[in-house]
């Protein structure tokens, strides 16, 4: 008698659960790990659309529709904001590792300052475009919040050079709604601490980083985006330098408001012909000048931002930014 040796059959292998292919994050060997792709980069996404939103309002050149538009973007960078925070913080919980590595890492570690700068950011949009649809005692609220914990976050990032520059610029719009007494001045006070502390850390860094250049030129591919990091302090202190002095009037006595005010112009002119990121003089100018150099600007930030938009989102669907 011959023995049968029963052979098992093989058993059809199952889908993986994100084989790379077409399709929503196709991209990824496991759609599961999608989170382990969001880094603080991401928060940039915020910050640049709440800055669209909030330009759009301030511009002094107006055309029909402007403002509803600025409202459709203040809400999307809400979405983006509650979206790209969730995930955040899920991806921190899940991969601890990873986040610590990226805060090692000399070039994403700049993007921290992303998440402060952020919820600034996104706080001064709800105060001139968000009043119009939440109201103005809600949009004084959600700014109170969002600028109190970007400032502190900012704090606590020991690398940071712009983000408090961040926190003076958007400050300012704070002061009007401040309790009458002595919080008007503690808070002036406190954006002018802050502004003055990120303008020598900027000219330290910008210094250091510009004789860098001169004796070791661009350097590798992954250090450029550091370049572009400079314009922050610059646009920043420019606009924290306006907003401040704009306040000042109502906070300050006699020539002190008039020298504020007049500080804000005098800096801010020579830095705008350094950057070329001062849109907003136009505000103080009134020249023509500086409102065809805004006009012009937002239309730069704005083809940059669908721009960038546009491939954001399509690099999210097929999952090549998550990787």
């Amino acid at each position: 008698m011959t023995a049968t040796v029963l052979r098992p059959r093989p058993t059809p292998s199952r889908p993986s659960p994100a084989g790379p292919g077409g399709g929503l994050l196709g991209a990824l060997d496991d759609r599961r790990r999608a989170l382990a792709g969001v880094g603080p980069n991401w928060f940039a996404t915020v910050m640049g659309t709440s800055i669209v939103a909030t330009a759009a309002v301030d511009l002094p050149v107006q055309v029909p529709g402007q403002r509803v538009f600025a409202q459709v973007v203040w809400v999307l960078a809400g979405l983006l904001l509650t979206a790209v925070g969730a995930a955040t913080v899920g991806d921190w919980g899940r991969f601890p590792d990873r986040a610590r590595r990226l805060a090692a890492d000399p070039v994403m570690a700049h993007f921290y300052g992303a998440v402060p700068m952020a919820l600034l950011a996104f706080g001064a949009a709800t105060l001139v475009v968000g009043v119009d649809l939440i109201g103005a005692g809600a949009a004084v609220g959600v700014d109170w919040v969002l600028w109190l914990l970007g400032t502190v976050l900012g704090l606590a990032c020991a690398v940071v050079v712009p983000y408090l520059m961040v926190s003076a610029a958007t400050g300012a719009a704070l002061i009007p709604h401040a309790p009458a007494g002595q919080l008007p001045q503690t808070l002036l006070d406190c954006c002018y601490a802050m502004f003055g502390i990120s303008l020598l850390a900027s000219i330290v860094v910008v210094t250091l980083l510009w004789g860098r250049l001169a004796r070791f030129k661009v350097g590798a591919a992954a250090a450029v985006p550091t370049l572009w990091i400079v314009l922050g302090p610059l646009g920043q202190s420019v606009t924290a330098a306006n907003a401040l002095g704009a306040q000042a009037p109502g906070v300050l006595r006699g020539p002190y408001a008039t020298a504020a005010r007049a500080l804000g112009l005098i800096y801010g002119l020579p830095v705008w012909g350094f950057a070329m990121m001062w849109a907003a003089l136009a505000i103080t100018t009134g020249t023509d000048l500086f409102r065809v150099a805004a006009a012009v600007f937002f239309i730069g930030l704005l083809a940059a931002w669908i721009t960038v938009a546009a491939r954001t989102t399509y690099g999210t669907w097929t999952g090549e930014l998550l990787r």
